[in-house]
């Protein structure tokens, strides 16, 4: 499985109307596991941004936060803050 970064996938979700900056993404690093938690205005939006999400091959769990408009994507390892700790 080949995991997009997440320099790559905010500019994608920006261009096509998820979300107007990347101030709403938070990262979590479970080890070499990196989630991106990716806040948008309802849950429309994040009903269409998990079918999105799919047809580009991202994976996502749509069983985080029932009910929340936050998506939680599996991105590409990156050195997260605190990494050495």
């Amino acid at each position: 499985m080949k995991l997009m970064s997440k320099t790559r996938l905010i500019p994608i979700l920006i261009e096509q109307g998820f979300i107007t900056t990347s101030k709403g993404v938070h990262y979590e690093a479970y080890g070499s596991k990196v989630m991106a938690y990716i806040r948008v205005q309802d849950m429309a939006t994040r009903y269409r941004l998990e079918n999105f999400l799919k047809t580009i091959g991202v994976p996502f769990n749509r069983k985080y936060y029932p009910g929340a408009p936050i998506v939680e994507a599996r991105v590409s390892y990156f050195k997260a803050w605190h990494w050495d700790e």
